[in-house]
């Protein structure tokens, strides 16, 4: 157990007082510890304690941001994961049937647009064709044209009128 005398006045003071003192107890300088000092017992524990509160607060700090880290990470994989599968179940590798624009995606999907454009910005397997309005698909950058396919003969067909 140890003890230790913590000063509870300016440095002044106690030099003054300790002069005073000593002429006055013959060289022995004594005070009462109302006086002078202050007792504090088991002095080390209290720093040991507030060592340890000051390590946990930072050790929770950190335990708190990679679970906040970890759970935008996990919704950002799942949106991935869920607007890729809905793209594939839900377009075509046809003419006009190929891109969806982000508003179809976001109703079909069931999520807000903003995290459907992130979605689909941060996948690799879905790519972005911008003609005025943003359309994604998992088949091909560039829509198909609608005479790909086709032979001379059916073209100039389609295009007479």
């Amino acid at each position: 157990m140890t003890t230790c005398y913590v000063l509870v006045a300016p440095p002044s003071y106690f030099q003054r007082t300790k002069k005073h003192l000593t002429n006055h107890y013959s060289g022995q300088a004594k005070a009462s510890a109302a006086d002078l000092y202050v007792k504090t017992k088991n002095h080390g524990e209290k720093m040991e304690y507030m060592d340890n509160k000051i390590i946990t607060g930072i050790i929770l700090f950190i335990i708190l941001g990679l679970l906040g880290w970890f759970k935008i990470k996990g919704f950002a994989i799942f949106d991935r994961h869920k607007i890729y599968k809905w793209l594939k179940s839900n377009t075509k590798d046809e003419p006009g049937e190929s891109h969806v624009d982000t508003i179809t995606i976001a109703k079909g999907s069931k999520l807000p647009e903003d995290r459907v454009r992130r979605a689909c910005m941060s996948c690799n397997k879905i790519y972005r064709y911008s003609n005025g309005k943003e359309q994604w698909s998992v088949w091909r950058e560039q829509p198909q044209s609608s005479y790909e396919g086709l032979s001379k003969e059916e073209i100039y067909e389609r295009s007479a009128f």
